[in-house]
């Protein structure tokens, strides 16, 4: 699964995930079946982690690769959807995907996944309680 959004309706384009999306061909080349999204409102981004979830199972091998704005709390981390406009932490949850749901979809390839994030410092406007970026990962 390969989403990279770089073009955001409130926030700074993120310049690297052009280069993300560009990796599709090779984990195809190398045997993978690829899920693939650029520049995807939150909706677009369930159905594609949603389309991931159906076809995993627990022997496979997996790469999940997100380029694009993160926001944290204190307790979560979002992947943010393209439409996301200054969301607060009552209401990140319609505009991104949380990478607590990632990481549960990963964890159905036991010691068969990889997840990779990316994302840049740029210029995000965030409501109360977010912050910019990943936050801590357990």
């Amino acid at each position: 699964l390969i989403l990279a959004n770089r073009n955001f309706a409130d926030g700074a384009d993120i310049a690297g995930a052009q280069a993300v999306a560009a990796t599709a061909p090779y984990l195809a080349a190398a045997g993978f079946q690829t899920v693939t999204g650029t520049d995807l409102p939150s909706r677009d981004l369930r159905a594609r982690l949603s389309a991931l979830l159906q076809v995993i199972d627990p022997r496979d091998r997996v790469v999940i690769v997100l380029a694009g704005h993160f926001a944290q709390s204190d307790g979560e981390t979002w992947f943010l959807g393209t439409e996301a406009a200054v969301p607060d932490l009552a209401t990140v949850g319609a505009a991104a995907v949380a990478l607590s749901t990632v990481l549960e979809i990963a964890a159905r390839a036991p010691g068969g996944a990889v997840v990779i994030l990316g994302t840049e410092a740029r210029d995000l406007p965030l409501g109360k309680l977010l912050r910019p970026g990943i936050g801590r990962l357990d």
